[in-house]
């Protein structure tokens, strides 16, 4: 990467992919921001280098800079029409984090109406509906992140809560055995 950002320093693409390595491989978003900021530079209509600035902003708590970026992610994806659900996810979780969950539905239903077989837009979609109060709606949606990823113990817990909550307590037993099995497998994920 080095080399190519040498050989060719007006490539967007070179400072985007050592800012995901920074980010994903590293977990140093300082570092990435910088390397997301050199792309939107090079290249300002790049929706995912916004989108992965505005996580980083998120990861720190800076929901301003973050909902900036998720903003213009959304901006350019609906230009381009590529269907990225994830500047809709990071403006559902933002919201989430002001405590506002009737604003995050919006975003969290229009990431799983892109995406439909995206685990991480159901459970955003789903985590709304309960805390919304919507709990048979939020099992719908818990059940189809299961159907997308069934490995994951976090949604078993979940579903659990939303049965037990809604008084189902055979299905809230299912879930509640399903989580532990997951997590005597593969632990806490």
């Amino acid at each position: 990467m080095m080399e190519a950002q040498r050989l060719d320093n007006t490539d967007f693409a070179v400072y985007y992919y050592l800012g995901r390595h920074y980010q994903a491989d590293l977990g140093d978003c300082g570092r990435a921001s910088s390397y997301f900021r050199d792309a939107i530079q090079r290249n300002p209509a790049h929706a995912r280098s916004h989108y992965y600035l505005g996580a980083c902003f998120e990861s720190s708590r800076n929901l301003d800079l973050a909902t900036k970026h998720f903003e213009e992610a959304i901006r350019l994806s609906k230009q381009s029409g590529d269907g990225f659900s994830l500047p809709w996810q990071g403006m559902a979780r933002v919201r989430f984090l002001e405590q506002d969950y009737e604003g995050g539905l919006d975003f969290a239903q229009r990431a799983v109406q892109l995406e439909p077989a995206s685990p991480a837009a159901r459970k955003l979609l789903a985590r709304a509906l309960q805390a919304l109060g919507k709990t048979d709606e939020a099992v719908k949606e818990w059940e189809a992140a299961v159907q997308a990823d069934g490995s994951d113990s976090a949604v078993f817990y979940q579903l659990y809560r939303a049965h037990s909550a809604a008084g189902r307590m055979h299905e809230a037993a299912d879930a509640l055995s399903r989580y532990k099995a997951i997590l005597d497998v593969y632990g806490a994920n």
